[in-house]
């Protein structure tokens, strides 16, 4: 997708969004983010797998019904930078195991194939992160190609998170 209409419908959706949600860009905490399990395909996931690639992870909750928005812009933008050095992740932080199965046989049965990126769920037994605690759904975090922490989204995504994104893939 081009890089101008997809910020122009970002800008769009976010005038439909709860606004109020920080931004945190520090760059003083130098932690290096760890993530590794399988996704609900069983596929194993390793983010030090990942060194050369600008990463989003993004932890949500389908108790979230705005949710559903942040996911359809990052399929649109998985699909249009996949190509790049790239990835992302989702990672359902619901207990229920059972909803986020069903949302992702909708997932399976509905969403273009170029479209999907690797869903986890955080409270599957192989899974360890050391992302913390969140006390926002979603929230997402932007890691350089070192997964240093870049900028964190607390709520939903901005049209300038996207375009914060795409200069991190292009540097």
């Amino acid at each position: 997708m081009e890089k101008r209409r997809f910020l122009q419908s970002c800008a769009i959706a976010a005038l439909f969004s709860p606004i109020g949600y920080a931004l945190s860009q520090t760059k003083a905490e130098s932690k290096q983010y760890n993530l590794q399990g399988k996704d609900l395909e069983g596929k194993k996931i390793n983010i030090a797998d990942m060194s050369d690639k600008v990463l989003l992870v993004s932890f949500f909750s389908l108790e979230n019904p705005a949710v559903m928005r942040d996911l359809k812009l990052m399929r649109e933008f998985y699909a249009g930078n996949m190509t790049r050095k790239y990835m992302q992740l989702a990672v359902s932080v619901d207990q229920n195991r059972h909803e986020l199965d069903t949302y992702n046989d909708m997932v399976l049965k509905s969403i273009p194939t170029e479209q999907r990126f690797p869903i986890l769920h955080r409270y599957a037994a192989e899974h360890k992160d050391n992302f913390g605690n969140m006390l926002k759904m979603p929230t997402h975090f932007a890691l350089d190609k070192n997964h240093q922490l870049i900028f964190k989204r607390e709520g939903m995504f901005r049209g300038e998170d996207w375009n914060n994104l795409w200069e991190a893939i292009d540097a």
